[in-house]
């Protein structure tokens, strides 16, 4: 069970603006899931937000497990594999004129693009990760809603002594985090020190915040 801070995590959603672009990221394991359904599920059952949350990685079943919501929430999952931005955006158009949208949640960008460079050169992997990135902004502007998503970070940050995360570690989706208006890093002491003092908790980063 992963610990997050719920004052934190309020004082994320104050600051969620329409037609901004938001990343939460982090290395595998250290909760980025855990927090986007934290998100979603704190927005529906509070602030009485729609929210559609797109799982590439997770079924619906698991989701909602790990959501462990009252079914009262406002949250439509769809956890259609492989699906493309043009695609979410084109439902959330939907979803807003059909019944009202007001946030949008993504877990993750590199399952959403393809899962890697899959031929090998770089320009090719480059030129897709500016693509994506660009639909991401045009989809958060165009509905006029926040939209949120998770990425994966790369190895740098375990080959330094101090493994808690920067945007620098963002590699070869570093566009991503340029074009983000807000950037949430997460780290996990205890994923490094076994015998950390902070065990099961999950510390929230605030890399990059747009002023008001």
């Amino acid at each position: 069970m992963i610990k997050i801070d719920g004052l934190m995590l309020d004082y994320i959603i104050e600051r969620l603006k329409p037609g901004e672009l938001s990343v939460i990221a982090s290395r595998p394991g250290m909760g980025k899931t855990t927090v986007a359904a934290n998100i979603a599920l704190r927005c529906a059952l509070h602030e009485q937000i729609t929210t559609a949350f797109f799982s590439l990685e997770l079924s619906k079943a698991q989701l909602v497990e790990k959501m462990d919501c009252s079914g009262e929430a406002q949250i439509i999952i769809d956890d259609t594999p492989g699906i493309t931005v043009s695609e979410i955006h084109q439902q959330c158009r939907e979803l807003k004129n059909c019944r009202g949208l007001g946030l949008v949640l993504i877990d993750y960008f590199q399952l959403l693009i393809g899962g890697g460079n899959k031929t090998g050169k770089t320009e090719t992997r480059k030129a897709e990760v500016n693509e994506m990135t660009a639909l991401l902004k045009d989809m958060s502007r165009d509905l006029c809603i926040p939209v949120i998503v998770t990425s994966q970070l790369s190895r740098s940050c375990e080959e330094r002594p101090d493994h808690r995360p920067r945007i620098s570690d963002f590699g070869d989706a570093d566009v991503l985090a340029d074009a983000a208006d807000n950037v949430i890093l997460l780290y996990r002491d205890d994923y490094y020190h076994p015998d950390s003092e902070k065990a099961g908790e999950c510390e929230l980063i605030l890399a990059k915040v747009k002023q008001e």
